[in-house]
């Protein structure tokens, strides 16, 4: 799916530029009102623009609505229900129940977007959650919509920071998961991020290491402790030093060191 949404996104700037550039000939020409038409295109097909019109678009509310949300402070729990009921209090035109709705959808993900901002969900932050969804009689399919629009992007962002300092400790890796379960985000793709970052983090070590195609036992020592510090298990281990990363390591000279390097980090670990 993302490279779809790459493919298209390199397809648009060029649609997009090839329209600029024939609203460019069509003005030279002096065909004003096909250029001005051309020029519209190109803008909506670049991304840059497109993007950002859209976005101003999508927030554009005719029904007055969005000022109700707006105005409420999400950093402050107690005072997000009372303030929504006194804006629908001073509103002359009474809500409908779809408007009630999306306005509840739209209060649970700033209100959940302000407190998994820190990564850490209190317990007053997990109960103000609940009492949006009853009081708005929200759905478990309508806030699952609502947790997917930040849930990657935040269970990732909490791995990396919690790598920063390239270690994950045991409560650090707990967070991980306790926030992973609470926005429904998979359990194998939490993990497949953490691996990603964490061989990431190793393969830099490792480079580090055996750039002069030698290992010292304390360089040995570092890269052991390594494994258990970014908490790389066994068979993740096996499957980073597969046929095919040997092979194509192989090609770069540095096989017999890495063979070296693992044979001596499975003695350890397995």
């Amino acid at each position: 799916m993302k490279t779809f949404l790459f493919i298209l996104k390199i397809l648009r700037w060029i649609l997009g530029v090839f329209c600029l550039l024939i609203s460019l000939g069509l003005f030279i020409e002096q065909s004003f009102a096909a250029s001005v038409v051309m020029l519209v295109f190109s803008i909506f097909l670049v991304p840059l623009t497109g993007d950002f019109i859209s976005s101003k678009v999508m927030k554009i509310n005719p029904d007055g609505t969005y000022a109700i949300v707006k105005a409420i402070n999400y950093s402050h729990l107690h005072t997000i229900l009372p303030t929504y009921e006194q804006n629908v209090f001073n509103r002359q035109k009474p809500l409908s129940d779809k408007q009630k709705i999306r306005l509840g959808r739209k209060i649970y993900y700033h209100t959940l977007c302000a407190a998994i901002s820190d990564f850490n969900l209190t317990q007053n932050e997990t109960h103000t959650l609940n009492e949006i969804k009853v009081y708005f009689n929200l759905s478990e399919q309508q806030m699952l919509l609502e947790k997917k629009r930040i849930s990657e992007k935040t269970v990732k962002n909490l791995i990396q920071n919690c790598y920063a300092d390239h270690v994950l400790t045991d409560s650090e890796n707990q967070q991980i998961t306790n926030i992973a379960t609470f926005l429904q985000f998979p359990l194998d793709k939490t993990e497949a991020i953490k691996n990603k970052i964490a061989f990431s983090l190793f393969n830099r070590l490792l480079e580090e290491k055996i750039s002069d195609k030698r290992l010292s036992p304390m360089e040995e020592t570092e890269l052991k402790q390594a494994t258990r510090n970014l908490k790389i298990d066994h068979q993740s281990i096996k499957t980073f030093i597969s046929e095919r990363k040997i092979k194509s390591l192989h090609r770069e000279s540095y096989c017999g060191v890495l063979i070296m390097v693992f044979s001596r980090l499975f003695t350890t670990l397995l």
